[in-house]
């Protein structure tokens, strides 16, 4: 329940309630009429779902909230900062492994403390707000990938074949 619960604390923060989110529910979400009501009166909330073009908002988003699945790869290849959340137990070392890193933002594992991640979220997103991203993490960022991969598999499967 985490995205219903940090919608919750976002609406409840002054400094937070009026920027504009892109909430992204999966078809597994139990809490998509709760959050729709919950978001209904809000124009900056705009909700989406069974989207096709996932890359555009990604590449438009600032920062994002993410469980540690693949959509943390496709975030940091668009160079988006992430804070990861764990929702499945082959989520956790993705999470810790990649905060090592400063690749993410690690706010903690929702089956075991749904506060404490939901207070780690929202000092994440103030700070974020108030000061930018960490200087490490941009760093991070922004070496993840370097967008040659595709030519490098290609230039390795040309010299297989030679």
């Amino acid at each position: 329940h985490y995205t219903l619960n940090f919608i919750n604390t976002i609406l409840n923060n002054p400094y937070l309630c009026n920027e504009k989110y892109y909430i992204i529910i999966g078809s597994m979400n139990e809490d998509e009429e709760s959050i729709r009501k919950l978001t209904q009166d809000y124009s900056n909330f705009i909700l989406l779902k069974n989207i096709s073009n996932m890359g555009d908002y990604m590449y438009s988003s600032k920062y994002a909230f993410s469980a540690g699945g693949n959509t943390v790869y496709e975030l940091l290849c668009c160079h988006v900062p992430i804070s990861c959340i764990v929702l499945a137990d082959d989520q956790v070392a993705l999470g810790e492994r990649l905060a090592s890193f400063n690749y993410l933002s690690y706010e903690g594992d929702c089956r075991t403390n749904i506060n404490n991640v939901i207070q780690n979220s929202e000092s994440t997103l103030v700070s974020f707000l108030q000061d930018g991203l960490n200087p490490n993490i941009y760093e991070a960022i922004s070496s993840f990938t370097d967008g040659m991969g595709a030519v490098r598999i290609a230039e390795n499967i040309i010299n297989l074949i030679k």
